[in-house]
């Protein structure tokens, strides 16, 4: 439970570090409206993570070895904007996939020190 609350507030100030860095490119339109909806978003965006993107990898994969894996960005921003439109974000398609990457680097790099616990 501890792992789990501790991922949540990572992807939390992940989220927050990737709006800022959105807000400081003028081309590019990432927030949310109300802005405490944020606290949904990284759940939700595990939930489609988890049920949704195995599906997607599955279906888009002719069209993923043909790009060369280029089309998972796609992918992965589709996702992103689908998860970010459930929790209230308002955003373009630049913010879209500018904020799928660096929230997936972010994320990444907050919860490396974060250990899973082996049974």
């Amino acid at each position: 439970m501890k792992n789990i609350m501790l991922r949540w507030v990572a992807g939390l100030f992940a989220i927050l570090i990737t709006i800022w860095a959105a807000n400081q490119i003028p081309p590019i339109k990432l927030a949310w409206e109300p802005g405490w909806h944020v606290i949904i978003f990284v759940p939700a965006m595990a939930v489609i993570n988890a049920l949704i993107r195995p599906v997607v990898k599955l279906m888009s994969m002719p069209i993923n070895c043909m790009t060369f894996g280029l089309f998972s960005f796609l992918a992965n921003a589709l996702l992103f904007w689908g998860a970010g439109k459930l929790t209230g974000g308002l955003m373009n398609g630049w913010g879209a996939l500018f904020g799928s990457v660096v929230y997936a680097a972010v994320s990444t790099v907050l919860c490396w020190p974060i250990k899973e616990k082996r049974a």
